[in-house]
């Protein structure tokens, strides 16, 4: 399942190299039939903001509230968490934008 380039329209773009496209204000990835960049929307920004938040306040709870061994479980899991969610949500859900970086190549 391959995800369509915004520059060319053609489905070149694989969920991995998506996911890992960044936010509109990175470098992207680049279209293997085109050679131009896209990145994820900006709502995907957004989403990753909201999760690392949530996941930023589950860590303070688990440092203040939880015994040591339990706190460094719960805070990797919650970090790991945050990083594989988001990831996910952009290779399949948000849309691929051209990026407005300006200064990459």
């Amino acid at each position: 399942m391959k995800h369509t380039c915004p520059h060319c329209g053609e489905k070149t773009i694989s969920p991995i190299k998506k996911a890992f496209a960044g936010n509109p204000k990175a470098k992207g990835t680049v279209c293997p039939n085109c050679g131009k960049r896209s990145t994820n929307e900006l709502k995907s920004a957004i989403f990753h903001n909201i999760i690392n938040a949530i996941a930023l306040v589950f860590c303070v709870y688990a440092y203040v509230n939880l015994i040591a061994m339990e706190t460094a479980i719960y805070m990797a899991i919650s970090i790991v968490g945050a990083f594989v969610i988001t990831h996910l949500v952009d290779a399949f859900f948000f849309k691929l934008v051209p990026a407005i970086r300006l200064d990459f190549d």
